[in-house]
């Protein structure tokens, strides 16, 4: 079983209920939890403190197995041992039918690309975010999802095919952060957004056509999604290429004139309509072959299942394949696509913090910023590039896999050049930091991946239910102070929200009332309270950051402390 699905049982349990990545854990029945227990030495202990022992060695193994950190004299990080962050393993895959008002979605097993359950769909009443958001929970509802949510949306991450590339991209970035915005407000999971043809890619490359060719893990490959639509995603060395602008080739797809030779249906043996088909999909794989350079292009889509009738009437200067995966290509590859997506958000949110530490409270202003990029600029020329990221990732405890570099750098290079220039970086600082100062989590594998991204630092969870007044009323001072203490990660959950959230809180965390707050140093449970008084959180976070890290109008809370 896998514990970061949802999954509860004790380590040392011969077997587990758990009934297959998404749901309820299935509970035994007659098991009561022993009022009394002994520790190692056999002396008798009390249940609150045995817990609080137990939690406490699991919290560190957690931390050690993705982090090493040196300790300053301060106790503050200052030379952490570059790590990996963990990665999703399953993920919830959801593909909106490019020519039907519907969407289906299944569980994935993204290292094997199985489904873990019996896929779902839903209908559409519309193509608005709204009501595709709307759709979206209705699914996330019937598989009791409380994962990532990976989502492909063919022809709605709409460019303006009149514009500029570089305004095409920025035009395609803005449609995505809105639509992941408007489906995160409505199924409060994690959501990353990609095109139809980006999902299917991800799928055809990890777990169809691609792997006939090596996963393709050493070529250029283009994924072409042909049917009523068209649409195109680049993948180098198995990575999606970011920012890919061709809309000025794939644009007149729906013209008139294009569409007198439509996809014939399978079992059509007249040539002629085949052969009008293949001089329509020539025209438009030849002109993304010489812009490109692609070595082997992917059909996937529609037109996969009939490609043998007119793969001969095609003449390309690289390898051609239909894709294998049929209509769950896009289901499959929104999961793997949304894995590697929230990993590289992960990473760069981490670098971020990491920055923040080593310049401590400099990045408020312009001057501040200035030096952040000048950290990134190793060479000084205004421009940071895939190496100078791998190397200050390095230098600040993140060890980035081959090509994640290049991901980074496409998440932020807004002018698709290659290179991030000091106002990319700025806008992308200042986003961030106007960005929701509390994160909202809704699983428990949510908190054990940001306790270990922020194993070299502090990190503060407040617990609140639903229905608890008090919790209420403190999140807005939580929120004060998460805002003014920008070295700390800050994380809210509602304990009674669902079973992976009720496991962290009622039998790992052991909350008994609420608003309770949890606060770590390097891992490790150093502070915790019940109550609603903000003044017990500043103390706790004061006491486990050097002075230098905490907020001049919060230094009285340290001197009265001291006293």
């Amino acid at each position: 079983c896998r514990r970061e699905a949802g999954c509860s049982h004790d380590r040392n349990e011969p077997t587990c209920g758990f009934r297959g990545g998404i749901g309820e854990p299935r509970w035994k029945e007659g098991t009561k939890e022993t009022r009394a227990m002994r520790t190692t030495s056999g002396r008798k202990t009390n249940q609150t403190t045995w817990n609080v022992h137990r939690a406490k060695k699991r919290w560190k193994h957690t931390s050690e197995r993705h982090v090493g950190v040196v300790v300053d004299a301060e106790g503050s990080s200052c030379v952490p041992t570059p790590h990996t962050l963990p990665i999703a393993k399953q993920v919830l895959g959801v593909y909106v039918s490019g020519s039907k008002d519907a969407l289906r979605a299944a569980p994935v097993d993204v290292e094997t690309g199985a489904f873990l359950a019996g896929g779902v769909t839903a209908d559409l009443q519309g193509r608005e975010p709204e009501q595709i958001a709307e759709a979206i929970r209705k699914v996330v509802e019937a598989v009791e999802w409380t994962g990532i949510v990976g989502v492909g949306l063919p022809g709605q991450l709409n460019r303006e095919v009149d514009a500029t590339p570089v305004h095409s991209v920025q035009q395609a970035r803005k449609d995505r952060n809105n639509m992941e915005r408007v489906v995160r407000d409505a199924v409060h999971r994690p959501i990353v957004v990609m095109t139809g043809a980006e999902a299917s890619g991800h799928g055809e490359i990890a777990f169809g056509a691609a792997q006939d060719h090596g996963g393709a893990k050493d070529k250029l490959v283009l994924v072409v999604t042909l049917g009523k639509g068209i649409g195109a995603a680049l993948f180098d060395h198995g990575l999606p290429v970011l920012n890919l602008s061709v809309e000025h080739i794939t644009s007149t797809w729906d013209v008139p004139s294009a569409k007198g030779a439509p996809l014939p249906p399978p079992e059509e043996d007249d040539p002629v309509p085949w052969q009008m088909w293949a001089d329509r999909v020539q025209s438009y794989l030849g002109k993304l072959a010489e812009t490109l350079n692609p070595e082997l292009i992917i059909i996937s889509g529609e037109s996969a299942a009939s490609f043998d009738k007119y793969k001969d009437l095609l003449d390309l200067p690289c390898d051609l394949q239909p894709g294998k995966l049929g209509p769950m290509a896009g289901v499959k590859g929104a999961a793997a696509g949304a894995a590697q997506r929230k990993h590289v958000r992960d990473e760069l949110f981490a670098m971020q913090r990491a920055l923040r530490r080593k310049l401590r409270g400099k990045l408020t202003t312009e001057e501040g910023l200035q030096e952040a990029f000048n950290a990134l600029d190793r060479d000084g020329d205004g421009l940071v590039n895939v190496t100078e990221i791998a190397t200050v990732a390095r230098d600040l405890g993140l060890l980035l896999e081959k090509g994640e570099a290049e991901l980074l750098l496409g998440e932020l290079d807004v002018d698709n050049v290659g290179a991030l220039n000091f106002e990319e970086f700025s806008d992308w600082w200042k986003q961030a930091a106007t960005a929701e100062s509390v994160t909202v989590i809704s699983t428990e594998a949510e908190f054990d991946d940001a306790l270990a991204e922020s194993a070299g630092g502090v990190l503060c969870l407040l617990v609140g239910f639903t229905f608890c007044r008090p919790c209420k009323a403190l999140k807005p001072k939580y929120s004060k102070i998460a805002n003014a203490y920008d070295t700390v990660r800050f994380l809210y959950v509602n304990g009674n929200e669902n079973a992976s959230t009720i496991n962290l809180c009622r039998d790992r965390l052991k909350v008994k009332t609420s608003p309770s707050a949890f606060i770590f140093r390097q891992g490790d449970l150093t502070h915790q309270h019940s109550g609603k008084s903000e003044e017990k959180i500043i103390a706790g976070l004061n006491r486990n950051l050097p002075e230098v890290e905490i907020p001049m109008e919060y230094r009285t809370a340290l001197l009265q402390q001291e006293q």
